[in-house]
C-alpha cells in the first residue's frame, strides 16, 4: 500500500484513501480543529486540522525630513484613510496626527448620527 500526501496539503486529503475534498476552504475563520470528518469517498472518518501558514514582506522606509517637526534623516510615514491622510511625518508625529484625525471623524460622525461621542477616545489629547 502506498503512502498517501495527506499533511500540510491545500485541501483535506482522506488518510485512508486519498480522496481530495476541494470545499475544504467553505471552513469558518478561527475553526483550526475541525474534528472528525466523514469521508465523502470511503466514508471512512478521519479528524481533520487547519494549519495556518504565515509568510511576511518587507520594503525600505523613507527617510526624509519630517513636515511635523522638522527632525532631518528620519523615518517618516504617509497615512490615506477614510478618516483622512498626512504625508511625510516621522514615527512621533505621524501617530499623534493620525489621533487628532480620529477624534476629529468620531466627533464629526456623532454629530452627524446624534450619537453620543466615545469619550474614552475623543478625550485623549496627544
Amino acid at each position: 500500500m502506498s503512502d498517501i500526501d495527506h499533511e500540510y496539503t491545500d485541501n483535506l486529503v482522506c488518510p485512508f484513501c486519498g480522496h481530495e475534498d476541494t470545499e475544504s476552504q467553505e471552513t469558518s475563520p478561527g475553526d483550526e480543529d475541525l474534528g472528525l470528518i466523514e469521508c465523502s469517498n470511503c466514508e471512512k472518518c478521519y479528524y481533520g486540522t487547519r494549519n495556518i501558514r504565515v509568510s511576511y514582506s518587507t520594503e525600505k522606509a523613507t527617510y526624509d525630513t519630517c513636515k511635523g517637526c522638522g527632525a532631518e534623516d528620519v523615518p517618516v510615514e504617509n497615512l490615506h484613510s477614510s478618516i483622512g491622510k498626512y504625508e511625510g511625518l516621522c514615527l512621533t508625529c505621524g501617530p499623534k496626527e493620525k489621533h487628532r484625525l480620529e477624534v476629529e471623524y468620531i466627533k464629526k460622525f456623532t454629530a452627524e448620527t446624534g450619537q453620543e461621542a466615545l469619550d474614552d477616545v475623543c478625550s485623549k489629547t496627544d
